[in-house]
């Protein structure tokens, strides 16, 4: 990662600059007034913020790169290539109403899903916990939806579609998402 290295010295080189330019405010006003110790203080702060969230936006930039068609960084063994990986969680529990049922699921998956990822997927059984917005954790049964495919605009807008035709079908707060790359072979 080549960006980490090259980034920390131009934040060390900005670091000296803002320095110079404090010092040179200092001695212009004669003195160390409270302004500047706040100006300080706010100085310090950006640095730290800039500082921390450094590694995650160089994280960033290497997860969008490998999640492009050619997935850089990705190495897979031979017959094997790379695929996204989508994870999708759905709640069954609905706040006033009866839980999805298995003929409400199975309906939904023929009419939104299936016809959006013909090539295969995988649904998984399972009981999950999270905490909505009213802050309240909720215990339920859950269903998740495995889908590895070949990302592209119109796969992401599928995705998107099934996304909101759960949650606007059966009441839902959200339908979690989980991203991923995976090497595939058949």
């Amino acid at each position: 990662m080549i960006v980490i290295p090259e980034a920390a010295q131009r934040l060390s080189g900005i670091s000296g600059v803002w320095g110079t330019r404090r010092s040179r405010l200092s001695q212009t006003l004669g003195r160390d007034d409270d302004r500047l110790g706040g100006a300080r203080a706010l100085l310090s702060f950006a640095r730290v913020v800039v500082l921390v969230l450094l590694p995650f936006c160089a994280a960033c930039v290497a997860i969008d790169s490998s999640s492009s068609h050619d997935n850089a960084g990705l190495t897979c063994r031979d017959g094997a290539k790379p695929m996204a990986r989508l994870e999708l969680l759905f709640g069954t529990g609905r706040r006033g109403a009866s839980l999805v049922s298995e003929r409400q699921w199975s309906a939904f998956l023929d009419e939104e899903i299936t016809p959006r990822f013909p090539e295969g997927l995988t649904v998984l059984s399972g009981y999950g916990q999270w905490r909505g917005q009213s802050g309240t954790i909720s215990k339920e049964r859950s269903i998740v939806l495995v889908i590895w495919y070949e990302p592209n605009e119109d796969r992401e807008a599928a995705i998107v579609a099934i996304r909101t035709a759960y949650k606007q079908r059966f009441a839902q707060e959200s339908v979690m998402r989980v991203d991923g790359v995976s090497c595939v072979s058949f």
